[in-house]
């Protein structure tokens, strides 16, 4: 079984990194495009599961039609994909501001002596950060997750969609 819309969800991976990359950047005009794209796709994958997933797989319309209206009224779907996607298609209205934050971003260094990994025993390994201060300057300036970082508001979607998609087909399998 092979939904059409994950595609739209993997596409919305690579469009909320170049995003991340954006805001990295401050490049503005790119920022926007990239908030624009992430949005459009991540209403798209509702539209690509109901209208080609749903129809592929129509023996299992009712869990598609159970699934949606279980996740129907969560916040993110209702507040953020559905009604930042509606502003800028409908209205041209978006919500980014210019405002400074700070964040740590690590990156984890796995050593021992020989420069690959120190055993802590059970299996598990010694990680050490190396943490790094990434300024920011764009954030969602109204309505849903109001002043998160856009990219962080987009993988947060994704995730959601992740999920919703992955209880439909889990249970199609227990079918």
């Amino acid at each position: 079984m092979k939904f059409k819309a994950l595609e739209v969800v993997n596409d919305c991976r690579i469009a909320c990194r170049e995003l991340d990359e954006a805001e990295k950047e401050n490049n503005k005009r790119l920022i926007r495009i990239r908030w624009f794209t992430c949005l459009a796709l991540l209403r798209s994958v509702g539209h690509v599961l109901e209208k080609v997933d749903q129809k592929s797989y129509s023996e299992y319309d009712m869990i598609f039609k159970e699934k949606f209206n279980s996740f129907k009224n969560d916040s993110i779907y209702l507040n953020f994909i559905k009604n930042d996607r509606d502003l800028i298609l409908k209205e041209y209205k978006f919500f980014i501001i210019e405002g400074e934050s700070e964040r740590i971003e690590s990156n984890f260094i796995v050593i021992n002596d020989e420069g690959d990994f120190l055993g802590i025993g059970g299996g598990k390994i010694l990680k050490v950060a190396d943490d790094k201060i990434i300024k920011r300057f764009f954030k969602k300036g109204e309505g849903f997750d109001k002043y998160n970082l856009l990219h962080e508001i987009v993988s947060d979607a994704i995730i959601w969609w992740q999920r919703y998609i992955d209880s439909i087909i889990i249970e199609i399998n227990r079918r």
